[in-house]
């Protein structure tokens, strides 16, 4: 039996800071395909999430003490549950390379072009480990942190109303196509990738019974952080900028104008390390917890087999991060897919069963 040790407050941060990591720096650049109509692929993306959501729990009540590493190896079998456990692992595996790359790609393009590489990367792995051996608490605690960290950063968006052009909220030829709509929702429902967590930590949340609610609430702050930031990008950029502008939000920070700070994007860019290690110690704790399961035991040197795998992937991404953004946003966006899908297939093969028996 898990030990029950995630409250309310817990659910609601871990589900919301999972799922932000670095996206929101570059989710209207995302979105652009759809022009300034950004804002309806978002919403479609919510509805979305908050429909599989709902199995995500059901299979949770239905196996309450269980990871769904074990509900694969009890409904499938020991080989196929195994054979699946271990590509989930190779998921969060990806996940947790794809997101420290993202971002320091982000810092060595925009901040620190010529910084060292290797070290900066070191640590912050050195600290997503420390924060995965404190256990899941400890990283719902760190999403806690890294949410009034930067919450704040919403007060900036101010400027775009007096900059911005507010007629761009309704532009004159209407909607874009439903295939530019499409293209949009599929190139940024990535960035709501981090729920699909929630059958792992599940047997760990306290109140079960209200996993819902508390779930449903932190993917919806989620969200209007999200909408608040695409509007604020839609009124500050035109459709051309939002198209070619790879970081739009840090430009939006660049035009704010404080007497203390001279260059306030650098200071968004420092304090998201806290969004992106709270996401990264989440899949390296379920990349761990699939190990745990595919020994069968629990060990210490479990996680450094998925450090070190994903060390591999960061460092080759380093000399070639065209190769490990290809992986990220091809493999990682269709496996994501594919994992938040699972549990509804879970749940129909656990009716099947019961029906059988």
């Amino acid at each position: 039996m898990k030990p029950k040790v995630l409250k309310p407050r817990h659910v609601i941060f871990l589900t919301q800071n999972v799922m932000v990591a670095y996206n929101l720096l570059v989710f209207p650049h995302t979105l652009s395909p759809a022009g300034h109509n950004e804002w309806i692929p978002l919403l479609l993306m919510a509805i979305v999430s908050q429909l599989m959501l709902i199995p995500m729990v059901r299979l949770g009540l239905k196996y309450p003490d269980w990871t769904l590493y074990e509900i694969n190896e009890n409904l499938l079998g020991v080989f196929l549950g195994k054979v699946l456990n271990l590509a989930i692992t190779l998921f969060g595996i990806l996940q947790f390379a794809g997101v420290t790359t993202g971002y320091f790609t982000l810092i060595y393009t925009v901040t620190l072009p010529k910084a060292s590489r290797f070290l900066p990367v070191l640590a912050l792995i050195a600290v997503a480990t420390y924060i995965v051996f404190g256990g899941i608490k400890l990283i719902a605690r760190t999403c806690i942190l890294a949410f009034f960290f930067t919450i704040w950063t919403i007060y900036l968006l101010r400027w775009t109303w007096t900059d911005g052009e507010l007629a761009n909220l309704f532009p004159l030829y209407g909607l874009h196509s439903f295939q530019d709509i499409m293209k949009a929702f599929n190139d940024g429902f990535p960035a709501m990738f981090g729920y699909e967590l929630i059958p792992f930590f599940f047997p760990y949340i306290i109140n079960q019974k209200k996993a819902l609610l508390h779930v449903s609430i932190g993917m919806w702050i989620t969200v209007l952080v999200y909408l608040t930031f695409v509007l604020a990008s839609i009124i500050f950029f035109s459709e051309w900028q939002l198209s070619h502008v790879r970081y739009p939000i840090l430009d939006i920070f660049n035009s704010v104008e404080l007497s203390f700070v001279e260059r306030i994007e650098n200071l968004g860019v420092a304090l998201w390390v806290f969004l992106v290690l709270s996401t990264t110690a989440a899949y390296l704790w379920l990349s761990v917890k699939g190990v745990n399961q595919l020994f069968k035991r629990k060990r210490t040197w479990h996680v450094y087999i998925c450090v070190v795998m994903a060390m591999v992937l960061i460092i080759s991404g380093l000399f070639s991060p065209v190769i490990l953004n290809a992986a990220y946003e091809s493999i990682g966006r269709y496996a994501g897919y594919l994992l938040i899908l699972w549990p509804s297939l879970m749940l129909g093969l656990h009716k099947l069963k019961k029906r059988g028996s």
